[in-house]
C-alpha cells in the first residue's frame, strides 16, 4: 500500500524549510504545496480506495466550485481569469488543513528530530532579519518583504518546537522552553500589536492553562482570565483605536481618506453584505489580490476606488485584512467560515477531557494555532500565506489526532451506558 501519510510528512517538512522563500524569492511555493496534497489525497483515492475518507476535502471543493460558478455566471465584476486565480488562492488555506487533516500523518522521531534542527535555523534566520529592520533593511526585504512575517514565522516555529519536543509524559526539557521562549521573544522583533496578542495568549496557555481551567471557573481562574484579557487588549489597544476608533465619522468621506484603507474595506464590507446579503459579490470582486491585480468593478460601484491604498493607481492596501474579503461570500459564506473553525476546534476540546498528559501539548500546540490564524486574520493575510499555511497544515494534524480521541471517548461511553443499561435490566431474584 502506498504510505500516503510519509510523503505528506515530507512535503510539510521540505515546505517548512523552503517557506520563507516564498515570500519573495520563489513565489509559487506558496502554491505548490496546497496542490502537492491535493495530487496525494487524489492519489491516495485512486490507489487505495479511500474516497470516503476524503469527504471534507471534497466538500471544500464542492463549495469554492459552487462559488466560482456563481462568480462567473450570477455576478460579473471581474475577468473569468481572476476569478479562477482567486478560487486557487482562497481555498488553499481550508485545502491545506483539510487534507492535514484526512491523511491524518504522524511525525516519526526521526522526523522531530529533522524538524527541531530546522526550527533552530529558522530562529537564526528570524533573529538576524529582525535586527537588519533596524540596521540593514534590505536584508529583510529581499526574504520576507515585510518585518510583519517576522512574528509569524516565529510563532510557527516556536509551536512547531514545541509539538517536535514533548514526550510521551506530556514534558519539555528545561532547555526546549527556553529555545521556544527565545524564539517568541525574537517575533517581537516584527513590531506589529496582533503578534503582542498572540504572544501573551500563546504564553498563557504555555505557562498558566491547566486541563479544565476554561470549565470549572472558580474565583482565581476567572482573575486569571480577566488579566489576560486586559493585557491582551492592552497591548493591542493603540492599533485598534487608530484604526477604528480615532476616526470622526461625522466628517468621514470614502472620497478623502488618505490613511483609512483598512477602515475602508470594513465599510465597504458592510455595504456589500445589504447589497449581495447571501451569497456576496463573488471571487475576485473584493478585498483579494486578484480583485487588485485586475482590479474589481465593486470597487466603482461603492466609491472606494477613489481611497488611497485601494484606487486603481495605488491598489497596496486591497489585501490588507482577511475578514473584509468574507464579503465574497455572503451569509452562507461567512456560516461555513465560523463552522470550519468550531468543527477543528471540537476535535482539540476532545484532548480536555483526558487525564493523558501526552495530549497536553497538542492542545496547546493547536488553541494557538487557532488564535493565530483569527488574530492575523483581523488586519492582514499572514494567516493564510507561507507561515499561516504550514500552521494550518499542523493544525489539521493535530485536529486528526482530536477526532481519533474523540472517537475513543465516544465510544467508551456508549459502551458504559450499554453495560450500565444492561445491568439495570437483570432480572431480580428472590
Amino acid at each position: 500500500m502506498l504510505r500516503i501519510d510519509r510523503i505528506a510528512c515530507w512535503l510539510f517538512i521540505v515546505y517548512y524549510a523552503t517557506a520563507i522563500f516564498s515570500m519573495q524569492i520563489v513565489k509559487p511555493l506558496d502554491e505548490l504545496f496546497p496542490i502537492a496534497l491535493v495530487c496525494l489525497s487524489l492519489l491516495d483515492c485512486v490507489c487505495n480506495r479511500q474516497w470516503r475518507r476524503y469527504r471534507p476535502m471534497f466538500i471544500s471543493l464542492g463549495v469554492f466550485g459552487f462559488y466560482t460558478i456563481y462568480s462567473l455566471t450570477v455576478v460579473h465584476f471581474n475577468t473569468t481569469a481572476a476569478v479562477l486565480k482567486d478560487f486557487i488562492i482562497e481555498l488553499k488555506p481550508f485545502v491545506v488543513a483539510l487534507c492535514a487533516y484526512c491523511i491524518a500523518p504522524r511525525f516519526t522521531p526521526g522526523d522531530k528530530m529533522v524538524l527541531r534542527g530546522i526550527c533552530r535555523v529558522m530562529t537564526v534566520v528570524l533573529l538576524l532579519a529582525g535586527l537588519s529592520f533596524y540596521f540593514y533593511k534590505n536584508f529583510l526585504c529581499t526574504i520576507f518583504f515585510h518585518v510583519a512575517y517576522i512574528g509569524a514565522f516565529a510563532l510557527l516555529t516556536a509551536l512547531l518546537y514545541v509539538y517536535c519536543s514533548a514526550d510521551d509524559e506530556g514534558r519539555l526539557k528545561k532547555s526546549d522552553i527556553v529555545f521556544v521562549v527565545v524564539t517568541l521573544f525574537v517575533g517581537l522583533l516584527s513590531t506589529r500589536s496582533k503578534y503582542y496578542v498572540e504572544f501573551v495568549m500563546v504564553l498563557f496557555l504555555l505557562f498558566v492553562y491547566r486541563r479544565g481551567m476554561l470549565r470549572h471557573l472558580t474565583l482565581s481562574n476567572m482573575v486569571i482570565l480577566v488579566a489576560v484579557g486586559v493585557l491582551g487588549a492592552a497591548v493591542a489597544w493603540k492599533k485598534f483605536d487608530y484604526y477604528f476608533l480615532s476616526v470622526n465619522f461625522s466628517e468621514l468621506d470614502l472620497n478623502a481618506l488618505p490613511s483609512y484603507a483598512r477602515l475602508a474595506l470594513y465599510l465597504g464590507m458592510g455595504l456589500i453584505l445589504a447589497d449581495y446579503p447571501l451569497f456576496g459579490s463573488g471571487l475576485a470582486s473584493y478585498a483579494t489580490f486578484p480583485s487588485s491585480e485586475t482590479y474589481s468593478a465593486l470597487y466603482g460601484k461603492y466609491g472606494l476606488d477613489k481611497v488611497w491604498g485601494i484606487s486603481p493607481d495605488m491598489p497596496d492596501f486591497i489585501c490588507d485584512a482577511y475578514y473584509t474579503s468574507l464579503a465574497q461570500y455572503g451569509a452562507v459564506g461567512i456560516v461555513l467560515f465560523v463552522y470550519f473553525w468550531v468543527w477543528l476546534y471540537r476535535n482539540l476540546r476532545a484532548m480536555t477531557r483526558t487525564p493523558d498528559p501526552r495530549w497536553r501539548y497538542p492542545f496547546i500546540v493547536g488553541a494557538s494555532v487557532l488564535v493565530f490564524e483569527l488574530v492575523e486574520l483581523t488586519t492582514g493575510t499572514a494567516g493564510v500565506t507561507s507561515a499561516g499555511v504550514a500552521a494550518l497544515f499542523l493544525l489539521g494534524m493535530i485536529s486528526a489526532s482530536g477526532n481519533g480521541l474523540r472517537q475513543q471517548q465516544k465510544k467508551k461511553k456508549n459502551e458504559t451506558l450499554a453495560s450500565n443499561k444492561k445491568v439495570k435490566t437483570l432480572p431480580i431474584r428472590i
